[in-house]
């Protein structure tokens, strides 16, 4: 009989904490009733009634690129108004403070605005890219 006792898991650094806390984040905010209050209640406070949510829909927030750093956002959901007009919102979860999150920011907008480019069904009726509005939501301690 082997009476190896099992080691307990080694306590998560606080890197990888922040890590799992960011994918709760990414999951949460990926289901559309979470990503509607998001934008309702943080985004879009003043206009959100001007807004189509049963038009609300996830955009891929992965690409493909020659630098494979910062090729993926958290999430991208695409809306219309009522009028047919609609935006983009971006949003990345951030524990901390980061110097290159502005940059990151720009990367992700630019392939948002790509994707947006090359298909058809998410541009504004009159063929007009739609507005990408990048929102960093940081939910660590207070500074």
């Amino acid at each position: 009989m082997n009476r190896t006792a099992k080691k307990p898991p080694a306590p998560e650094s606080a890197p990888q904490r922040r890590r799992n806390r960011d994918q709760s984040y990414k999951k949460l905010f990926r289901e559309p009733l979470a990503a509607a209050d998001l934008i309702r209640n943080f985004a879009a406070r003043d206009w959100a009634h001007e807004l189509d949510m049963t038009t609300l829909q996830s955009l891929p927030t992965e690409t493909v690129g020659p630098d494979p750093k910062n090729q993926t956002g958290d999430c991208a959901w695409h809306v219309r108004f009522k009028d047919g007009r609609s935006v983009v919102f971006l949003f990345e979860f951030r524990y901390s403070v980061d110097s290159d999150t502005t940059l990151h920011m720009q990367r992700y907008t630019e392939r948002a605005l790509s994707v947006l480019r090359s298909n058809e069904t998410l541009l504004d009726p009159d063929g007009a890219i739609p507005p990408v509005l990048p929102f960093v939501v940081r939910y660590g301690p207070q500074r």
